[in-house]
């Protein structure tokens, strides 16, 4: 598969998602490749592991945005949410995992900033919304 979803930084440059190779590539704002990372690992700062809904191959990066301080925020099959800078380097993750208590998520998908320090994640397969404070302390 190719790429899925896209993001650009302040800079212009544009990074997408690539669900089946589990990575991430960025391209200059004329579309020069640039760089890719990411792996299949089911770990932290890894794009590995299984969608739990179902049997099936589906695994990787989903969605991705940049919240108000330029951070990348990726959501994935394996129900993970993590932030990494503009070069790939992981910084965090936000939620509890795979499941349907709050701070759960299966299949989280998109995912938007507020402008104030939020984000809201769109968690398909609970049929919710969940709110999440990520910016600096008030």
């Amino acid at each position: 598969g190719g790429p899925q979803f896209i993001a650009i930084d302040r800079e212009g440059m544009i990074f997408t998602t690539e669900g089946a190779n589990c990575r991430i590539q960025k391209f200059t704002p004329e579309g020069k490749f640039v760089a890719a990372w990411g792996d299949a690992e089911d770990r932290v700062g890894g794009f590995g592991g299984k969608f739990p809904g179902f049997n099936g191959p589906i695994l990787g990066p989903i969605s991705l945005c940049f919240d108000d301080q330029d951070h990348l925020w990726i959501t994935t099959t394996s129900s993970r949410i993590q932030q990494f800078n503009r070069e790939g380097q992981f910084l965090r993750s936000l939620g509890a995992g795979g499941g349907t208590e709050p701070g759960e998520f299966l299949a989280p998908h998109m995912l938007v900033p507020d402008g104030k320090g939020h984000l809201f994640i769109v968690d398909s397969y609970n049929h919710r919304i969940q709110k999440f404070w990520v910016g600096p302390s008030p």
